[in-house]
């Protein structure tokens, strides 16, 4: 019999024990999957959002802002931004949140008509809309609501007419709708400012040149190419991976525990045979090598069965409405990776000690034990 086979008999010996650890681990590391996708998914929409995916060369934003939604420019800043020396083009844009149908938090975006397509919207059927009873709707909120180019769309109450259905490839906007600013800001209730401005650099200048001078000409703004660079997400990142963190200490805590005592109580069920391998040859290491290696078995099957959870989460929640919006899901490698050196972690701290209490026993006092 193989070193490995004697491995897999003795977990398989006690096969409701071994399947019970597994998954005990393994649903601490299905959240931990689902919390990274999440996650990642969530900063992926927002930088795709902060960067225009192209369309424009740099967003401006409010300097020292908590949040996006609490980044506030004035009507001046928007302004000056537009008259600094290599601006070619300044799209104000402000997120206004509001009540339609059983969503308490649809987002409308509120835009100058002529920019919509530098703001990287395509008008997919319809026109732009050319007061603030008019309003475009984004094709996944049209398709949820049958909204047709013509009919109404109700928010908070009101009835506005769809001039148009628009896609962004962005999901929140897909699944939200685009107004003027003045309704935008008057949904928000707030007057004269906008959330955010984006910026087109004129040929012939350079953007990172441009982008320092909006800086240092127009007092509290911050230039963002990309959405780690903004202060504000930066530190929700930093609160997010903390939380992540702490979150994975717990678990490996836990879940270190748990093993200990599954493999305790196997260490003790198995003294005498333990003794025989002992009197037949097998060295201190050799034993804990086979009982880290149990281990390590139950991490990697923990590991797996913990991804495959995940993901089955995240899929699930993907199909929420919220998710629709909201997520975006990208099955990274670090996500995977990360899962399984936690379950790899929980596994072999938690069979250190019964390991080397395993390789302290004598033969003569294991082969005595009943």
């Amino acid at each position: 019999m193989t070193f490995l086979n004697i491995i897999v008999k003795n977990l398989w010996r006690h096969r409701i024990r071994t399947i019970l650890t597994v998954l005990g681990i393994s649903i601490s590391i299905s959240m931990v999957v689902a919390f990274g996708f999440i996650n990642e998914g969530i900063n992926n929409i927002f930088g795709d959002f902060i960067s225009n995916k192209g369309k424009t060369d740099f967003s401006v934003l409010k300097a020292g802002a908590a949040d996006l939604i609490l980044s506030y420019l004035s009507e001046e800043q928007v302004d000056q931004i537009r008259q600094t020396e290599g601006v070619e083009q300044a799209v104000p844009y402000i997120m206004a949140f509001t009540k339609q149908g059983d969503n308490p938090f649809f987002i409308v975006g509120g835009l100058e008509a002529e920019t919509i397509s530098l703001a990287g919207y395509t008008i997919i059927e319809g026109r732009i809309f050319f007061d603030k009873n008019e309003v475009l709707v984004g094709k996944v909120a049209a398709v949820k609501d049958e909204v047709k180019v013509g009919g109404e769309f109700e928010l908070n109450g009101e009835l506005y007419k769809v001039s148009g259905i628009y896609e962004s490839g962005i999901s929140f906007q897909d699944s939200g709708a685009i107004a003027s600013l003045e309704l935008a800001q008057e949904i928000q209730g707030i007057t004269g400012q906008v959330n955010m401005v984006y910026v087109k650099v004129a040929e012939g200048y350079d953007i990172k040149e441009v982008a320092r001078k909006v800086d240092d000409d127009v007092a509290g703004v911050v230039s963002v190419f990309d959405i780690q660079e903004y202060e504000g997400f930066s530190e929700q990142a930093e609160i997010g991976n903390a939380i992540f963190v702490v979150f994975s200490f717990l678990i490996i805590l836990i879940g270190a525990v748990g093993v200990m005592n599954t493999i305790i109580m196997s260490v003790f069920e198995r003294t005498k045979e333990i003794g025989v391998l002992r009197a037949l040859g097998w060295t201190r290491l050799r034993i804990v090598l086979m009982i880290m290696g149990e281990s390590v078995i139950l991490g990697l099957l923990s590991a797996a069965t913990g991804i495959f959870l995940g993901v089955l989460m995240v899929y699930a929640a993907s199909q929420t409405e919220f998710g629709k919006a909201w997520l975006v899901i990208t099955y990274s490698a670090t996500v995977f990776i990360r899962a399984i050196g936690i379950a790899l972690g929980v596994v072999l701290i938690g069979s250190i000690y019964p390991a080397l209490r395993a390789a302290k026993l004598q033969p003569t006092e294991a082969l005595r034990y009943e």
